[in-house]
């Protein structure tokens, strides 16, 4: 019984990733909907553990070494209490519903958390679409910031659903769409198949709507590389050659309209300044890093002598604009370090695409189009961001651990 209450509130904490948006406050303890379905999951869980004296089911060493570097981060930072926040839902919590994931699910029964995750990403596309068509503004915690209603008002061709941003919502619709892949083989239907095909549409159209360069680069240039790699195996060279073209081509063509847009040079100047300063606090802390949630104070201070960046560009610089120079300015030299063996060990468990598995597919791009748009943006740190990372990588945990079961057997 402890099992299944914690399966099933384990499926709806994979539904809630994105609506940490209804948070709760009492005195300096903050949480959210999501945290507080984690927790309870995992309550049940460990009570399902000690009952039935079940081997515990581990994510691995890099994955705690990354989550020990992130608790060391709290040390260095200029607020403790803000870091430890961060800790709690960018590290810590994210982790622990990775580790339920692990110990609940095998490799067959994990698709069915595919489900509430395409829920999750229509729901929100639903509600971007919303306000492009006037029919929503901003609302819940967003009307409470002016400079997201002056957004929409100025910028209404651009949508950001439940988000701060658009951006923001490309950085979870892309690999919670490639997530949600595995829902259309969870059923036998065809018309089922065929309705589930259409409603991928929406998130889609929510992509292209948020006008994210980095969101449709991610997603055009996740799919081409996966595609590249499959067509590879096959070992025709002219075949090769004619699909690596075609997504070469698909994926300038992208790329030029978004970086070479005019519209967007003021966004591309002020990104430019953003590395500068990040690469200039890198050289004075090269190994420790700032600490966790110190990014906005120091580029206060790095920069208080550039003007125009004070007035137009730091209200945004809440982050580096980039994942690798994030985990390295948070998490020091070996933070950064192990974030990429963790990376580089997934696609390494990851390489046999040859067999053409979807679920395998599916969490490839997820990953990639995490990577791939965090050139551009900060992809992990914030709260569902986080939560699609760990998740993605329980996914191949539990995919690994059951194909070495099977092998010796």
């Amino acid at each position: 019984m402890t099992r299944k209450i914690s399966l099933y509130i384990s499926y709806l904490a994979a539904f809630l990733m994105p609506f940490y948006i209804f948070r709760f406050e009492y005195s300096i303890f903050k949480t959210n909907i999501f945290e507080i379905i984690v927790l309870l999951s995992f309550f049940f869980l460990i009570l399902y553990l000690c009952q039935s004296k079940k081997k515990v089911e581990n994510l691995g060493l890099l994955p705690f070494a990354l989550l020990a570097l992130s608790f060391i981060a709290i040390f260095l930072a200029e607020d403790k209490i803000k870091a430890i926040g961060i800790f709690k839902g960018w590290f810590l919590i994210p982790a622990i519903y990775a580790f339920i994931v692990a110990n609940l699910f095998d490799s067959k029964s994990v698709t069915k958390l595919s489900l509430p995750i395409f829920i999750s990403v229509l729901i929100v596309s639903i509600w971007a679409l919303l306000q492009r068509f006037g029919l929503l503004t901003a609302i819940f915690y967003q009307a409470n910031v002016p400079e997201i209603s002056e957004y929409l008002s100025i910028s209404s061709n651009r949508v950001i659903g439940p988000f701060d941003s658009p951006n923001f919502l490309a950085m979870y619709l892309v690999p919670g769409l490639f997530l949600s892949i595995p829902t259309f083989f969870l059923f036998r239907k065809k018309i089922i198949r065929i309705v589930v095909c259409l409603l991928a549409v929406i998130p889609l159209a929510a992509i292209i709507m948020s006008a994210s360069r980095a969101g449709i680069i991610a997603l055009v240039a996740s799919i081409g590389l996966i595609l590249i790699a499959i067509i590879i195996r096959q070992k025709n060279r002219l075949t090769i050659i004619v699909a690596a073209s075609l997504i070469g081509l698909a994926i300038l063509f992208v790329g030029y309209f978004s970086f070479f847009d005019k519209t967007r040079l003021d966004s591309n100047n002020s990104r430019m300044k953003i590395y500068t300063y990040s690469l200039e606090m890198i050289r004075e802390k090269p190994l420790t890093g700032i600490g966790l949630g110190s990014y906005h104070s120091k580029i206060s201070q790095i920069s208080k002598n550039d003007q125009p960046f004070q007035l137009y560009v730091l209200d945004y610089a809440l982050h580096p604009h980039n994942l690798f120079l994030a985990m390295w300015l948070n998490l020091g030299f070996f933070g950064l370090a192990v974030f990429i063996l963790i990376v580089g060990y997934f696609y390494w468990q990851n390489r046999e695409l040859y067999k053409y598995e979807t679920q395998k597919i599916a969490y490839l791009l997820a990953m990639s189009a995490i990577l791939i748009h965090g050139l551009f943006d900060t992809t992990y740190f914030k709260n569902d961001l986080s939560a699609i990372f760990w998740l993605t990588l329980a996914f191949t945990v539990i995919e690994n651990r059951d194909k070495i079961k099977k092998r010796s057997s």
